[in-house]
């Protein structure tokens, strides 16, 4: 199991934009906090980063090493194969990462957030407006730096200066997607909002957060989980390309 597939899972996208789904059924009985938590990691958001985590940290990552793409050359499938065998284990510590994350998100609100700022971030997320900025996020998010680092670090810690990267270049990638009438409309609406400054002064912490996500390990179990996977797959597949090859 790589490095690059265990330390860039899922933490990566979660900090790069605060981003939600409404949660409306339960709102009432939730506090602003439980609000804002339930919008920044929901159900439908954490599907959508781990589809897109997949493509980051194996797609381009195992395209982009030379002896992979000799590797898919000669026995074509290779990659979709892996990602394959390995997606059921990732899926669960993904779930169990969700957990962690939003209960060290609830704490950060509740440190740095009034219940009022948390009710307005919460709503402006929940709103149309809020999903659409979201959408574009997920799309556009970048993973190079992070990748390229554990591809050359094997064994370390993500650094926060290739995090920051990565999250400087979704921005870009961000902006240039998004319609001038949207950058407006989003400017006006966060940029006067009274919970924008409070998300503001908290936004280091968030990044910290999110690097801390990154660099999570896989449990013993289910990096065991996943070697079997791997070994499985790998068996399997060089038969096959042999069989076909004689």
């Amino acid at each position: 199991m790589t490095k690059t597939s265990i330390r860039t899972r899922f933490g990566l996208l979660l900090s790069l934009l605060f981003a939600s789904v409404p949660v409306a059924s339960q709102a009432e009985e939730q506090d602003s906090y439980t609000q804002l938590v339930n919008a920044v990691a929901s159900d439908a958001i954490a599907e959508l980063v781990f589809q897109q985590d997949l493509v980051i940290s194996f797609g381009e990552a195992f395209r982009s090493d030379p002896d992979v793409v000799e590797v898919e050359t000669d026995c074509p499938g290779y990659v979709d194969g892996y990602v394959k065998a390995v997606r059921p284990t990732l899926r669960k510590a993904h779930d169990l990462d969700y957990v962690w994350y939003r209960a060290e998100m609830a704490k950060l609100y509740r440190a740095g957030l009034t219940p009022e700022e948390a009710l307005g971030a919460a709503q402006f997320f929940g709103s149309d407006l809020g999903q659409r900025l979201l959408a574009s996020a997920i799309a556009q998010s970048s993973g190079d730096n992070t990748v390229r680092e554990a591809l050359d670090d094997e064994g370390e810690d993500i650094s926060t200066e290739a995090y920051n990267a990565d999250k400087r270049a979704t921005a870009r990638n961000l902006l240039n997607a998004l319609s001038a009438q949207e950058r407006q409309e989003i400017s006006v609406k966060m940029g006067g909002a009274p919970w924008f400054p409070a998300f503001q002064r908290i936004s280091k912490k968030v990044n910290a957060l999110g690097l801390e996500m990154v660099n999570r390990e896989l449990s013993a179990e289910h990096n065991a989980e996943v070697n079997v996977a791997i070994d499985t797959f790998l068996e399997a597949h060089f038969a096959t390309c042999d069989t076909a090859n004689q």
